[in-house]
């Protein structure tokens, strides 16, 4: 499924995100980014935008979303207001104690380039919080159907826990498809 877009993702990488052109999983540490970029107008406004996007949307200043309940007539109940109210108190303070708001901006950089960005979470058992982390497209594959999910969960783990070639990836997956 991602073949066909990645020569794509990485002319814009090259030239929009250079600090993101990196797409062979076997590249050599220290490595320099692409020397391809002319002029920094396509840089300078895509992060305008992402930071618009950050500052607007998602900004730690701003109260960006709220929790209802599904069914609208229970928000009426007595103390259902106040319940959902101090859920999104929590939720926000575990947003300023995570590392969100510096993730999102790696986030929507993807996004508005590439078109396509994934966001890991976890949880930071020692340290009481939860983790994000913007992953590279080249780390990450879509599942267009829930048969293709489930090989790709069972490969996610695989490759969550041990680092390999991009060959070796592409034969693990093909693996997982012929069994399936």
């Amino acid at each position: 499924m991602r073949q066909p877009y990645e020569p794509m993702w990485k002319d814009i990488t090259d030239f929009v995100l250079p600090r993101r052109s990196f797409w062979d999983l076997d590249a050599t540490p220290g490595q320099k980014p692409t020397q391809k970029i002319y002029d920094g107008t396509a840089i300078s406004n895509l992060q305008t935008l992402t930071d618009g996007l950050q500052g607007y949307v998602v900004s730690p200043k701003l109260r960006w979303f709220r929790l209802q309940m599904e069914d609208r007539r229970l928000q009426d109940l007595p103390g259902v207001a106040d319940w959902l109210e101090e859920g999104e108190d929590i939720v926000y303070a575990e947003f300023a104690r995570s590392n969100f708001y510096e993730s999102i901006n790696e986030f929507f950089l993807d996004a508005a380039s590439i078109g396509t960005a994934v966001m890991l979470i976890e949880d930071d058992v020692g340290g009481r919080r939860i983790l994000f982390s913007t992953r590279h497209m080249k780390e990450c594959f879509i599942a267009e159907s829930r048969e293709l999910l489930a090989d790709m969960e069972r490969a996610l783990l695989l490759l969550d826990r041990v680092e390999l070639t991009t060959a070796e990836v592409r034969a693990e997956l093909q693996a997982l498809g012929e069994a399936s």
